[in-house]
């Protein structure tokens, strides 16, 4: 029998199986629909073509919808080799996403030997604490899978991702001191 927890991934691998997250009654998380690509891929670029998103997320940037597509497909390889996870932030009853996030495995980033966690949200969708209690929701279901911390690389100057880590209980655990200046953030989960 193939054991459940995963060393070097650092978790329990039936994680990778989970394709929809319910935050009650009128948001859910859930993973991108493959046999909708092109359509997925349209509303991607809707809420990613944004200047916040290719200043502090380039690689999740996309400038078409064409672009958009390759990045979903290259976020869909990632998750089938095991890399990251990825949930697209929807209300219940509509199905089109307003935000993302993606949960890396130490995979993809060894030096940092973490989970790591980016996120965004479409421009109209801002303000109203969405980010902060989907973010609230997929910590406590990665605690459930046994993952041990989770660290978040954030450019120095962007206050609201920084903002909405400091609430939820990120600490500050270095800054960098040349180069991007990026704060890398941490939070126990177990």
């Amino acid at each position: 029998m193939v054991p459940l927890y995963d060393d070097k991934l650092k978790c329990n691998r039936e994680i990778f199986g989970i394709r929809r997250i319910s935050m009650g009654d009128k948001l859910q998380l859930r993973s991108i629909m493959v046999d909708n690509l092109e359509a997925e891929a349209s509303v991607y670029w809707l809420n990613s073509k944004d200047e916040d998103v290719k200043k502090y997320l380039p690689g999740a940037y996309a400038d078409s919808s064409t672009k958009a597509q390759e990045i979903l497909n290259n976020i869909v390889k990632r998750h089938f080799l095991k890399v990251s996870l990825f949930y697209t932030i929807c209300l219940t009853a509509f199905q089109a996403p307003m935000g993302y996030i993606m949960i890396n495995s130490p995979r993809a980033h060894p030096e940092l030997d973490s989970w790591t966690i980016d996120f965004w949200l479409g421009e109209t969708h801002r303000g109203y604490g969405i980010m902060g209690f989907a973010i609230c929701n997929i910590l406590n279901h990665l605690q459930d899978f046994k993952i041990p911390e989770i660290k978040a690389l954030v450019h120095s100057d962007n206050a609201k991702t920084i903002k909405i880590l400091e609430t939820i209980g990120f600490k500050l655990i270095h800054k960098e001191t040349s180069g991007h200046f990026r704060h890398l953030y941490s939070l126990r989960l177990n």
